[in-house]
């Protein structure tokens, strides 16, 4: 991965076209998250996408003819609500008057904040008003907070009470929440560092000196985020954004 990142660099070096512009890009988009998951956690969790925010700043450097590098620094969320329904006993309990609910219910929602630093390689298919970009490369990020929240309702039968009593069917209900731990060790919740890839496209329209970049790019993480290899947890995520490409320089 080192020598890949030292070659683009040296071709950037090497390969800028005459006239050609680097543009400063403001940005600040929404963040579709989910995880990817494998083994007891697949079977265990539910999970369905979540907005978050995305907001940074991206640098376009040209190199030859419609092709450019595109580094980029942003903060994003992720993170997702989760369901997990355990079958306890039996299947369901019954309150009486059809209310039926699930003997065990744990609901957790995770809200992850990651400093990114994607390094986009872009083929841009120009036009006089407006032009289309393709782009794909790595993303590493870095989680820097979070914070997990849960609430656990416990419907199971108390055995120390008879059916006749009023608390046998008894719900448990526990809200709670805590700041997330980064890390390696055994305690820690989740890793920091997070690799994916990333690709997509968009679309630019010239305003002023600058002009208006819109992309729409999918986000697949390639890191376990768990401590233990017995559960697998990956990031994913379909980012739209928009921002403002400023000239800054130009490489005569």
């Amino acid at each position: 991965m080192k020598n890949l990142f030292l070659a683009i660099i040296a071709v950037t070096i090497t390969s800028f076209s005459l006239n050609a512009q680097v543009l400063l890009m403001p940005k600040v988009g929404v963040s579709l998250a989910n995880y990817n998951q494998s083994g007891d956690l697949d079977d265990w969790y539910d999970t369905k996408p979540s907005a978050r925010i995305m907001a940074g700043v991206a640098v376009d450097i040209p190199l030859n003819g419609s092709l450019s590098l595109q580094p980029e620094f942003l903060f994003v969320q992720k993170g997702t609500p989760q369901e997990n329904t355990l079958e306890v006993a039996d299947d369901f309990l019954d309150l009486g008057d059809g209310f039926v609910v699930p003997l065990y219910v744990d609901y957790n929602k995770e809200q992850l904040s990651y400093i990114e630093t994607p390094l986009l390689v872009k083929y841009s298919f120009l036009g006089t008003s407006f032009g289309f970009h393709i782009m794909a490369g790595p993303t590493i990020g870095i989680g820097i907070g979070g914070k997990y929240s849960y609430t656990v309702i416990d419907n199971q039968r108390d055995e120390r009470f008879s059916p006749s009593d009023p608390t046998y069917n008894e719900l448990y209900a526990i809200d709670d929440s805590y700041d997330v731990e980064w890390g390696s060790a055994s305690d820690d919740f989740y890793k920091p560092l997070d690799i994916g890839v990333t690709f997509g496209g968009g679309l630019y329209i010239p305003i002023g000196n600058g002009r208006i970049n819109i992309d729409a790019r999918y986000q697949l993480g390639l890191t376990n985020m768990y401590i233990s290899d017995n559960y697998s947890q990956k990031n994913t995520a379909l980012q739209l954004s928009i921002g403002y490409g400023m000239p800054i320089s130009t490489i005569n």
